[in-house]
């Protein structure tokens, strides 16, 4: 069970925009990420049983506190519809079971690094997928700017800047065997970053790596 709950894990991160199949049961939208973390919740119940889940969220007060300040902002700030609501509190749920089935499935550092890892060629998978759904006609940007299936470049670059970090923070630790294939991975997602023309996501992962650089060499 425990290889079961790994792998379900790793599809999780790897399709982080699964949300985008949406589909109904019977009368409750839903989408395939939701149906994916269900699954890993269960099998993370199995494995792990519910008191694990309580421990965690006591573990992490950092997420609890976050979630419950969330919680507040839809009391105190008007949304413009309860459809609204619902969208925001499934997504602060959702969300916050990645994080805690993250935290407690992958404990140790190198687990932590595989899965940070998995995201990263998630979102350069989804990178390409993108640049194929707006070569073929579909929802192109009157600009020109690569989106992708969602609504706009932003967020686009939003997912793809934490890879192109990651993959840069690698470029720089590479040793002479892997020098050509991480260089080409931080090419590759740094050209994809640079096609959704995000001003403040590439200048904000320019601005990490430089840093970095300056620092340790």
């Amino acid at each position: 069970m425990k290889k079961i709950l790994f792998s379900l894990l790793a599809l999780d991160l790897f399709f982080l925009q699964a949300y985008l199949i949406r589909f109904s049961l019977f009368t409750y939208p839903s989408n395939l990420q939701e149906i994916l973390l269900g699954a890993t919740f269960l099998v993370f119940l199995v494995v792990k049983g519910p008191k694990q889940v309580f421990s965690a969220l006591i573990r992490h007060k950092i997420l609890l506190s976050f979630v419950c300040l969330s919680i507040l902002s839809l009391v105190w700030v008007p949304l413009l519809s309860s459809l609204e609501a619902l969208r925001f509190v499934k997504f602060l749920f959702f969300a916050s079971l990645l994080v805690v089935l993250f935290l407690e499935v992958y404990q140790t550092e190198k687990e932590r690094y595989r899965g940070i890892r998995i995201l990263a060629y998630g979102a350069l998978f989804f990178a390409f997928f993108s640049v194929v759904y707006n070569v073929l006609g579909f929802n192109v940007m009157p600009d020109g700017r690569l989106a992708g299936p969602l609504d706009s470049a932003v967020y686009l670059a939003v997912y793809l800047a934490p890879a192109v970090l990651f993959f840069g923070l690698e470029f720089f630790a590479s040793s002479k065997s892997d020098f050509l294939k991480k260089a080409v991975l931080f090419l590759l997602s740094f050209g994809l970053l640079l096609a959704t023309r995000s001003f403040g996501a590439v200048c904000g992962v320019l601005a990490v790596l430089i840093f970095f650089a300056f620092k340790n060499y």
